[in-house]
């Protein structure tokens, strides 16, 4: 079951934290963030300013960058928050951030695939 998305009819896929729905759950997920449009957030490729590269050269994106991150970020930790049932709704309501105070996506979804990735190997 999921979340009708009004416009369109695609399903915010939800997980109830149990582990042998985890891999199918993720790819619906991912796949879900790719028609949203925030799947930079989840696998990293869009980065925030308070983001340092691999050299700890603190990343200074431009004003649209920022807004765009910061909207996408909205977005996927809305997504994320919504889809997620009792048990891995605590790892997304916790991921929280100086520069992201009302929740941090990447956080959250890495904390959801650490977690569960791990049990389910």
């Amino acid at each position: 079951m999921g979340i009708d998305d009004e416009s369109s009819g695609v399903r915010l896929p939800t997980f109830d934290g149990t582990d042998a729905k985890w891999h199918v759950w993720k790819a619906k997920f991912v796949a879900y963030a790719c028609y949203k449009g925030f799947e930079g957030i989840l696998n990293g490729d869009e980065v925030s300013p308070g983001e340092r590269d691999s050299v700890g050269v603190k990343i200074v994106p431009s004003n649209n960058d920022e807004k765009r991150v910061k909207r996408n970020n909205t977005v996927a930790y809305a997504s994320l928050i919504m889809a997620c049932k009792s048990g891995p709704f605590g790892y997304v309501n916790g991921a929280r951030s100086e520069e992201f105070p009302n929740g941090n996506a990447k956080e959250a979804w890495d904390k959801l695939v650490s977690t569960y990735a791990s049990r389910t190997a």
